[in-house]
């Protein structure tokens, strides 16, 4: 794991321990040991919807059931996890976070 990685894997563990999201922390734990069964595009993804720098703009954020402004709408919810959730429209395929 290159040491931009290691950090960014270590500002979420401190995310998700300040969110009692205790069983994320533990997979997480396992992650960065090498092992479980989390991918480094599933980890840097929860970072994402979370916003832990340096990926705290990869995804816009929108508020609740606002949708993607596409006028035929097909919203579904990719993750949801304390605090956020990311979203995807099957339509116009544009990817947003809500923030609780």
């Amino acid at each position: 794991m290159d040491p931009e990685h290691r950090a960014l894997v270590d500002r979420l563990g401190l995310r998700l321990v300040a969110l009692g999201m205790d069983k994320h922390a533990a997979k997480l734990r396992d992650y960065r040991r090498g092992a479980g069964d989390w991918t480094r595009a599933h980890v840097e993804q929860l970072a994402a919807v979370l916003r832990v720098p340096p990926l705290q703009d990869v995804f816009p954020v929108k508020s609740r059931m606002s949708g993607c402004g596409c006028p035929t709408p097909q919203p579904f919810t990719k993750m949801t996890v304390r605090g956020a959730s990311l979203h995807t429209c099957g339509r116009c395929r544009a990817t947003w976070v809500e923030i609780d």
